[in-house]
């Protein structure tokens, strides 16, 4: 019999959900927080589903699956990048297919999709990952005529696959820096745990290219 989840648990997945991705960092002293606020006396297990962190994922996976999600890690190191090193955390959708062909439908007008998977394409094509923003802005001129987008929905496309941790900027790129056309953008670690279907089966990218994913199952 799967546990159903306790507070703690949900109160973790929702705000994971929220951020898209995050930090081991980040996701850890979330957990520690949450344990902190709901721990009320109760046994540490009955609040967050285990002893420790993994564990409390670990027992939540159980539940997600029956829903088709399931937390994951994937691990950055050795790609390249200070800022994308380490193991980053999100919640994703098991069945690898569907998600990738239609993640994008809610997020964008049909007309930008193509512009979007287009992003896609280019930054696994390019040796070492990172293209500038203003490189992909005229990568636009490159789609068909039904689907050519001007300069100002371009950005507004790149904007929120930076927004919802699609990309990220490479690791050469300050504060000041980021809002210049010539800063350079990469894949994120969310786009490898959820899109990895899309980036082999479409785009072409070696799946031994594929950061290491690590899974918490009981």
């Amino acid at each position: 019999m799967v546990e159903p989840l306790t507070r703690c648990q949900k109160t973790f997945n929702q705000l994971l959900l929220a951020e898209h991705c995050m930090t081991e960092k980040r996701a850890r002293k979330l957990w520690e927080n949450i344990v902190h606020n709901e721990n009320n006396g109760s046994s540490i297990i009955n609040e967050t589903g285990g002893e420790t962190f993994e564990d409390s994922i670990s027992s939540s996976n159980e539940q997600l699956r029956y829903s088709g999600l399931e937390i994951v890690a994937i691990s950055m190191a050795n790609q390249g990048s200070s800022q994308s090193s380490g193991r980053y955390y999100a919640i994703i959708n098991k069945d690898a297919e569907p998600i990738a062909k239609n993640c994008f439908k809610t997020l964008f007008p049909s007309n930008q999709i193509a512009y979007v998977r287009l992003v896609m394409e280019k930054l696994v094509d390019k040796e070492g990952g990172a293209v500038s923003r203003s490189t992909l802005i005229n990568h636009r001129t490159d789609l068909p005529d039904p689907h050519k987008l001007g300069i100002d929905a371009a950005e507004t496309v790149l904007e929120k696959l930076l927004e919802q941790k699609w990309l990220m900027f490479a690791n050469d790129e300050n504060e000041n820096r980021r809002q210049s056309n010539s800063a350079k953008l990469t894949l994120a670690p969310r786009a490898y745990m959820e899109l990895s279907y899309l980036l082999i089966e479409e785009f072409g990218m070696d799946r031994d290219d594929l950061p290491q994913q690590i899974y918490y199952r009981v």
